[in-house]
């Protein structure tokens, strides 16, 4: 149980981190954004490895690669369960440091999600090695 209640708080702070980065991932209120910890972690638990059973010749495939796929997948899942929880398109706005001058970029839906499903899993991760 208190692993669990971990995993929660860790996932709901990746997920505040990302609303903090990212200005298109919205939240209505904060117990949206708590019930999207709640339910991203219950996924986590009990979705994703029945996925991962399910895609486990594709991920052999590509070598391990389609496992952010399968993170995008139950992160979907879970956007479509939460009301009041949204991931739209993300402008990345140009940045110049010194001489390098990096273009703005504007992603798509699909790669906004991918890019948050990173953002979440190494907010977990680096959670995890903290707090543990």
């Amino acid at each position: 149980m208190r692993g669990l209640l971990k995993r929660i708080v860790f996932t709901t702070l990746s997920l505040y981190v990302a609303t903090v980065v990212f200005n298109q991932v919205h939240f209505a209120n904060p117990t949206a954004l708590i019930t999207m910890g709640i339910v991203l972690t219950l996924l986590n638990i009990f979705i994703r490895p029945f996925l991962s059973i399910i895609l486990l010749p594709i991920n052999l495939i590509t070598f391990g690669l389609f496992s952010w796929m399968l993170n995008m997948i139950v992160l979907y899942l879970a956007t479509l369960l939460t009301p009041g929880f949204s991931i739209g398109a993300i402008a990345i706005p140009s940045v110049t440091i010194g001489i390098f001058v990096f273009p703005a970029y504007h992603l798509t839906v699909f790669w906004s999600f991918f890019l948050v499903s990173f953002l979440i899993s190494l907010g977990n991760s680096l959670f995890a090695w903290i707090f543990t």
